[in-house]
């Protein structure tokens, strides 16, 4: 009898122990909070002098790495397209890039974000996304975008803007 007692007493506090790392394992898978970045589609117009008449790169930035947000988030296009190759080789499954060269007054239609497009090779969603257009005149040219369903870049002659659409279906 006194076997099993001992037993009870060991098997309380054991159990407790195990109760309170199995909470604390959980908080870990479920507490990631950390807000994941959706969209749907994405478009691009450009007027027809913009960027003074030249072709402009745009790169919207997909990032699952919070380490890189916080570097890309202060990175003005200039830098990001100066640093690019690197913050890639830093960063190999934390930043996809999707880029284009856009020409005056090309309209670029409506894609569809895939799964493909916007999870990494790990499977992860983005937790954040960047867009960067390297124009010739002076300024940021950068914008970090908003959770929305459908995005168009409109660049301008000196910058860019980024507005809501309808996608087409």
């Amino acid at each position: 009898m006194a076997g099993r007692r001992l037993g009870a007493r060991t098997a309380r506090p054991l159990a407790a122990a195990l109760s309170g790392l199995l909470l604390l394992a959980g908080c870990g898978l479920v507490g990631d909070s950390a807000p994941v970045f959706s969209m749907q589609w994405v478009s691009l117009a450009s007027e027809p002098a913009s960027n003074r008449n030249n072709p402009t790169p745009v790169d919207l930035v997909l990032v699952y790495d919070p380490a890189a947000s916080d570097q890309l988030a202060g990175l003005t296009a200039a830098d990001w397209f100066r640093r690019k190759p690197q913050v890639l080789r830093d960063f190999p499954r934390g930043v996809k890039v999707i880029g284009w060269e856009v020409v005056p007054d090309q309209v670029i239609a409506p894609r569809e974000l895939e799964d493909e497009d916007l999870e990494n090779a790990d499977g992860d969603a983005p937790r954040a996304a960047f867009v960067y257009a390297d124009f010739f005149t002076p300024g940021d040219h950068r914008a970090r975008l908003e959770a929305q369903r459908a995005v168009r870049i409109r660049l301008g002659s000196d910058d860019f803007t980024l507005e809501s659409f309808d996608p087409p279906n």
